[in-house]
């Protein structure tokens, strides 16, 4: 039981922590876009001591599958590509932790990483439907400025720049987990 409880609330607090990160995206169009490689620097606690203190397989998915769950309840996730893209992360994830001794400080840093790329999948939409995201901004953020703002990234270098923030910050993040937990993971 206590396992379980311990699971689920770290992963809940991961998801509470993502979807917190997206807020930044109300102050500028720039912090819309990176706000999920901000915010892996904290998921990356929670994810981090999830994975060391239960080094089984499986453990991974339970953080994209919860961000998913969650998304689609909430009605954030409506878009086929990014439910995909959000299953897809959790595969490789999962993939990087059965190959890459789980419980190591390596492997964990590693899948970290990965997962810190499932709150990017949100906005896969604004490269793969730029107008209807442009429209979407437009609406709930009542400024065209602020949506060409946002269209200042949509292009493949933008996304690149965003997986490779959210992999490097995840990564980080699960180090300096390690690191201040040293004696409890």
């Amino acid at each position: 039981m206590k396992k379980t409880l311990t699971i689920i609330g770290l992963a809940v607090l991961y998801f509470c922590i993502a979807f917190a990160g997206a807020f930044l995206g109300f102050l500028s169009p720039v912090l819309w876009v990176f706000s999920s490689a901000i915010a892996a620097l904290f998921t990356a606690i929670p994810v981090t001591i999830l994975l060391r203190k239960y080094p089984i397989r499986g453990i991974s998915l339970v953080f994209p599958a919860v961000y998913l769950i969650a998304g689609l309840a909430m009605g954030e996730i409506s878009k086929p590509e990014v439910v995909i893209a959000i299953i897809a992360v959790g595969m490789v994830a999962e993939i990087a932790h059965s190959i890459l001794t789980p419980g190591s400080s390596k492997g964990t840093g590693i899948t970290c990483a990965v997962i810190s790329c499932v709150s990017a999948c949100s906005l896969l939409p604004l490269w793969t439907r730029p107008d209807w995201y442009y429209q979407g901004a437009v609406e709930e953020m009542g400024s065209v400025e602020y949506a060409e703002g946002l269209m200042k990234f949509s292009n493949p270098a933008g996304l690149a720049v965003l997986i490779v923030l959210c992999l490097v910050i995840g990564y980080v993040g699960s180090v300096v987990t390690e690191k201040i937990f040293k004696n409890k993971l």
